[in-house]
């Protein structure tokens, strides 16, 4: 054993060698948590995912091979993976459930699917977005020869902005985050075993129909389209499947959300789920996930042209989760063709937010911007109608508007 900031770290091996850090926490029944692209024990949602689930069960969050503590014995392959989970459930007693969030969730799946003995299946957002097979499976070549040419930073951006589409503003933003990009950079080679978890990215519906297992399948109601399309689709394949919708972005407290009764979640849109059924304790993952979507897709471009001098400025507002706050903001700005200015903001409150997102559009409106880009939820930002109000009034400012 190896001692950590959170705690012991302990190590198996799993059957090709490769040796598999894990930490230990909680009682109860056990789970295995299983991250998904770019994440380990120490980034991502494990490290606040963990000790939530501690309360109720013995959890077990390990670092994938290649990742932190973990060994990356060659060559990969998607059975290694599952020989992985395969000594990390023995460790556990020999019926763990299985907790995976994206490529993560499918690679749960492949494990149930495999037969080893797994009690229960959470799945979040397996992300099964492909539409053609073929495209689908040229990701894994693609980031296997950039890896190959030393290029990890021009991986990450791939996956990103082509894989995940991540709007390309946020991965120039992601690179001037103090530490993150490196972190990422680290376990860009790894980027090909989740292509290969995922395969062509199609939903692989004959293999789903032959796990027995009980599994839960969730998406996030503000997820992208795909991703929602992907978690219906899996748990229509599954023989034993619940699918949850994940809704309630008002319930600002984990008590407003998940009643302390344990008997049932009321959702904001009345929906009932007996989470005893699936796999009691998903309750606090269910509220982390909602607490941490990435971004609400609050999205607005503001644009100042000057004629004379062949220029032209822009100034662009986005909500972002933050460190500091679910209620982020961050702004870009400066001269087209330039490196843009950032600066990131937290509020306490939907309503701060809203409030400064629009103070801000009235500024710029004011000084002769006008918006070419507007975009976003009906909510929880009802701001955004407000501002295009405003514009519409200022007709002259914003020509370009739709």
């Amino acid at each position: 054993m190896e001692a950590c900031a959170r705690g012991l770290v302990e190590k198996v091996t799993s059957k090709d060698g490769t040796v598999i850090a894990y930490e230990r926490s909680g009682a109860g029944p056990a789970v295995i948590l299983v991250d998904g692209a770019l994440c380990s024990r120490a980034f991502g949602p494990t490290a606040k995912l963990a000790p939530l689930l501690a309360e109720h069960f013995t959890v077990f969050a390990y670092d994938r091979r290649g990742r932190g503590g973990s060994g990356d014995v060659q060559p990969y392959s998607k059975a290694r993976e599952i020989e992985d989970i395969a000594a990390l459930n023995r460790v556990a007693g020999g019926s763990a459930s299985l907790l995976g969030l994206s490529s993560g969730a499918a690679l749960a799946l492949e494990a149930a699917a495999a037969g080893l003995g797994i009690r229960k299946v959470v799945a979040y957002e397996p992300p099964y977005v492909g539409q053609d097979s073929k495209a689908g499976a040229s990701y894994e070549g693609t980031l296997k020869k950039l890896i190959g040419e030393g290029r990890r930073g021009e991986a990450v951006k791939y996956f990103m902005r082509d894989m995940v589409q991540v709007p390309g503003i946020f991965v120039v933003l992601m690179q001037l985050m103090f530490g993150v990009w490196g972190k990422l950079k680290a376990v860009a080679h790894t980027l090909p075993y989740d292509a290969a978890v995922m395969g062509d990215f199609t939903v692989p519906s004959s293999r789903l129909r032959t796990i027995q297992t009980p599994a839960l399948v969730m998406n996030g109601s503000k997820t992208d389209a795909r991703l929602k399309r992907a978690a219906q689709a899996v748990a229509a394949a599954l023989p034993n499947a619940k699918h949850v919708v994940l809704a309630c972005y008002e319930c600002e407290t984990l008590k407003e959300v998940f009643p302390k009764t344990g008997e049932g979640v009321r959702w904001c849109h009345i929906n009932q789920i007996d989470f005893t059924s699936t796999l009691p304790g998903t309750k606090e993952f269910v509220s982390l996930a909602v607490e941490n979507e990435w971004f609400d897709r609050l999205y607005i471009e503001f644009e100042s042209v000057d004629s004379a001098a062949n220029t032209s400025k822009r100034f662009t507002v986005a909500t972002q989760p933050t460190l500091y706050s679910r209620y982020g903001l961050v702004k870009y700005w400066g001269r087209v063709g330039v490196f843009p200015r950032t600066r990131t903001e937290a509020f306490g409150s939907p309503a701060e937010l809203d409030a400064h997102i629009f103070e801000t559009a009235r500024r710029r409106l004011a000084l002769g911007y006008c918006i070419t880009v507007a975009k976003g939820p009906d909510q929880p930002h009802n701001v955004l109608g407000r501002i295009i109000e405003l514009a519409r009034q200022r007709g002259e400012y914003c020509p370009r508007l739709q």
